[in-house]
């Protein structure tokens, strides 16, 4: 669709907004991965304060 407005700039538009996108997404699917495993061994233990401590470390 893009490709027939005529324009190059367009076509590096969308490949950049792409580009962009997919980094922001997995960006987020890795801190989402990274930090499952340490909140289920806290919660497994029953250990709250680590819980919350793992929790804020993946939000800072």
């Amino acid at each position: 669709v893009i490709g027939q407005l005529g324009d190059p700039k367009y076509i590096g538009g969308v490949a950049l907004g792409a580009l962009i996108f997919t980094s922001v997404y997995w960006t987020f699917g890795f801190l989402r991965m990274g930090t499952t495993g340490l909140t289920a061994q806290a919660r497994g233990a029953a250990d709250e304060p680590e819980l919350r401590a793992a929790l804020g470390r993946a939000n800072a």
